[in-house]
C-alpha cells in the first residue's frame, strides 16, 4: 500500500482532502453545540467614556464615533468612565485586544492590570494582544481607567471594543465572532499537517516530492496565518507577542513556498528562475527575522515589501501561462496541462482580489469610522481557502499529466534498455549498471551466469526451443533473486547478477534457490536440461578491485574456471522425432 502511495501521491492528496473536510464538518457541528449554548449577556462599553488624546479631552463619549486618525509612537489614550453595568455576575471581567499598545488598566487609580508595559519600555515590539482583566468583587460603582500608550507607528486607528462579562461568556463570544474564519484555518492546518505527516515515508521510500511538500506548505502557512491575523492563537497560549510572530511569519515565508511549489512544477528557465525566487525569499525572511532579533526594525514594519514581492514573483507564472496557452497541443493532456494552470490562476486571482478588497475595506473602515478593532478579513478568508483549494487542485492534476509523461517516458526506456526476448536488462542498461556501481552502492556483488548448451538446442530442435530455454532461465533467475540491483542478458548464452549491501551475504542461499529451481524446471523437460556455470567477485575482496567493470571482469574469469573444470553432462533426453 505504502509503494502504491508513494507511486502515486495524488491518491494520498485526494484522502487527505477527504479526511480534512470531514473534521471541517465535525468542527462546524460542534460549533452549531456551542452556539446554542446559553450565554449571560456580553456588553460592549462603548458610550460614557471621557477620553484624552495626548492630555487633551476629545468632545465624544462614545468609542465608535471617535475617528482617531494615524495614531503615531508614543501617542496616548486615556479612557474614564464609571462602572454602572447591570445584569454582569459578581465574577466579571473586562476583554479587549491591545493593537500595539502599552495598556495600563486601573479601578479608581489602583493599577490592577497592565499588558505591552515592560516591552514597551525595551524599545521591543508589543503585539496585537488579547487583554483579560478579573475584575475584583467590588467593581460596580468604581471608576475604570484604561491608559494606552502606541508602541509603533500607526498603530491603531480606532478605540475598542471594551468587553465585560463572565470569562466562559468573553472567550465564546470572541471565538463566535471569527467562528467562519477559525474553521477555515483549521481545515488548512489539518490539511497541511496531515500531507506533511505522509513526507518522512516518502524520503525513505526513496521518493521525496517537492511538489506534494511544498502544496502542504502553502496550505499551513495560509492556516497559520489567518488563525494569526485573528489573534486566535492567543487562545491557546500565554506566551506574549506569539501571535503575531507567527501572523507574520506566515505573510512573509507565502511567497517562499509558493515560489518552491512553482519551482517543482515548472521546468527548464522558468524553474531556474523560481529556484532564484526561493533563495531570495529564504534571504528576505532571515534579514526580517534578524533585524526584529537585534530590535533595529521591528517585524511588523515590512508588511508593504511582503505585499510587493508575492506580486512580483507570481509575475512570471503568470505571463508564461498567457503565452503557453497559444503553444500547447490540443491533445487531452495538453488541454489538461491547460486547465491545470488556469485553476491555479484563478486561485491567486481570488486570492489577490480577496486582498486588496479587505485592505480596501480596512484602509477606508480606518480613515472614516474609527472602528479598527472590529474589522474583519472575509474575502481574504475565503481567498485563502480557495488559493488553497486550486493549489492542491494543480498538484492533483499536474500529477496526472505526468504520470502520463512518465509512463511514455518509461514504455521508451524500457524499449531502449530491456532484452525483447528475456525481458531482463540488456547489455546497453549493464554497462551503464556497472559504470555507476562504484559510486551508488559501498558493497556489491556480482555473478557472472553462462548457460550450458544452448548452441546446441538451436542447432537441434531449432531457435524456437532456444529461445523457450532462455527465457525459461531468465525466469528462474528473476525469481530467484527478486532483490537483485539488477538482474541482465549480456548476449548469446551470458547473464549476470548484482547484489548489493546485505543481499551480497545471501548470495550462497539465493544460488542453491536457484539450483533447485532449474532441478524443479528439469523434471518436466523433455528435450533438454537447465544448467550453468557460475562465477562471482565481490567489490574490495581484492585490492584495487572496487570498480564495477573491474569486478565483473573477475567474477567472468571465475566462471570460465569453473566451466573448464565441469564435465560436460548430457542435457538431451531424446532425440526429436525428425531426427529418429
Amino acid at each position: 500500500m505504502s509503494k502504491l502511495l508513494k507511486r502515486y501521491p495524488q491518491i494520498l492528496q485526494g484522502a487527505l482532502y477527504v479526511l480534512s473536510v470531514a473534521l471541517l464538518t465535525a468542527a462546524i457541528f460542534s460549533g452549531a453545540l456551542l452556539r446554542r449554548k446559553e450565554m449571560h449577556p456580553v456588553l460592549e462599553l462603548d458610550a460614557g467614556w471621557q477620553v484624552e488624546r495626548n492630555g487633551s479631552l476629545l468632545p465624544e463619549d462614545t468609542l465608535t464615533k471617535i475617528a482617531t486618525g494615524d495614531v503615531g509612537k508614543e501617542e496616548s489614550f486615556t479612557l474614564t468612565r464609571v462602572l454602572t453595568e447591570e445584569n454582569v455576575w459578581p465574577s466579571a471581567a473586562l476583554f479587549f485586544r491591545n493593537l500595539h499598545t502599552a495598556a495600563v488598566v486601573s479601578l479608581d487609580d489602583e493599577v490592577i492590570y497592565t499588558s505591552g508595559t515592560d516591552r514597551y519600555a525595551q524599545g521591543k515590539m508589543v503585539g496585537r494582544l488579547l487583554c483579560y482583566v478579573e475584575m475584583p468583587a467590588d467593581w460596580e460603582g468604581r471608576t475604570l481607567t484604561i491608559r494606552l500608550t502606541a508602541a509603533e507607528n500607526n498603530a491603531f486607528y480606532g478605540l475598542g471594543p471594551f468587553l465585560f462579562g463572565t470569562e466562559q461568556d468573553l472567550y465564546v463570544h470572541f471565538l463566535m465572532e471569527r467562528i467562519p474564519a477559525f474553521y477555515i484555518a483549521i481545515f488548512l492546518l489539518v490539511f497541511g499537517v496531515l500531507q506533511l505527516f505522509w513526507m518522512p515515508l516518502l524520503l525513505r521510500e526513496g521518493g521525496g516530492n517537492r511538489k506534494l511538500l511544498f502544496s502542504a506548505l502553502t496550505t499551513l502557512v495560509l492556516g497559520i496565518y489567518l488563525l494569526g491575523y485573528y489573534n486566535l492563537f492567543d487562545l491557546f497560549t500565554d506566551t506574549p507577542g506569539i501571535n503575531t510572530m507567527l501572523e507574520y511569519i506566515s505573510l512573509y515565508a507565502l511567497p517562499l513556498v509558493m515560489s518552491g511549489y512553482l519551482s517543482a512544477v515548472m521546468e527548464g528557465r522558468l524553474a531556474r528562475l523560481y529556484r532564484a525566487f526561493v533563495i531570495f525569499d529564504c534571504m528576505f525572511l532571515a534579514l526580517i527575522l534578524l533585524s526584529h532579533a537585534l530590535n533595529i526594525i521591528h517585524i511588523t514594519s515590512f508588511l508593504l515589501a511582503g505585499y510587493a514581492v508575492s506580486f512580483l514573483e507570481a509575475s512570471p507564472f503568470l505571463v508564461h501561462s498567457v503565452r503557453a496557452r497559444g503553444s500547447r497541443g490540443s491533445g487531452y493532456f495538453d488541454r489538461l496541462e491547460w486547465f491545470a494552470d488556469l485553476v491555479l490562476e484563478i486561485g491567486f486571482f481570488l486570492y489577490v482580489i480577496g486582498s486588496f478588497t479587505d485592505a480596501a475595506i480596512f484602509t477606508f473602515i480606518r480613515l472614516n469610522g474609527g472602528q479598527e478593532a472590529t474589522v474583519r478579513v472575509p474575502f481574504l478568508t475565503a481567498g485563502s481557502l480557495l488559493f488553497s483549494v486550486t493549489v492542491s487542485a494543480h498538484y492533483f492534476l499536474i500529477g496526472i499529466v505526468n504520470l502520463r509523461t512518465e509512463a511514455t517516458s518509461q514504455a521508451l526506456q524500457s524499449k531502449a534498455y530491456s532484452d525483447p526476448l528475456t525481458g531482463l536488462s540488456n547489455r546497453g542498461e549493464c554497462d551503464l549498471v556497472l559504470e555507476s556501481l562504484e559510486k551508488q552502492y559501498p558493497r556489491f556483488l556480482i555473478a557472472s551466469l553462462d548457460l550450458d548448451h544452448l548452441k546446441e538446442v538451436n542447432d537441434t530442435y531449432g531457435h524456437a526451443e532456444g529461445d523457450r530455454m532462455l527465457k525459461g532461465f531468465a525466469g528462474a533467475l528473476k525469481e530467484c533473486f527478486p532483490e537483485a540491483a539488477l538482474t541482465g542478458r549480456m548476449g548469446g548464452d551470458e547473464f549476470i547478477v548484482i547484489l548489493q549491501g546485505n543481499d551480497c551475504d545471501r548470495f550462497d542461499e539465493l544460488l542453491s534457490a536457484m539450483w533447485e529451481k532449474l532441478s524443479e524446471m528439469n523434471r518436466t523437460e523433455d528435450h533438454f536440461q537447465y544448467n550453468a556455470s557460475v562465477g562471482q567477485a565481490q567489490n574490495g575482496e581484492l585490492k584495487g578491485l572496487r570498480s564495477g567493470h573491474d569486478v565483473y571482469l573477475l567474477a567472468d574469469q571465475r566462471m570460465y574456471e569453473a566451466k573448464r573444470k565441469r564435465h560436460e553432462k548430457l542435457l538431451f533426453r531424446k532425440q526429436p522425432e525428425a531426427a529418429v
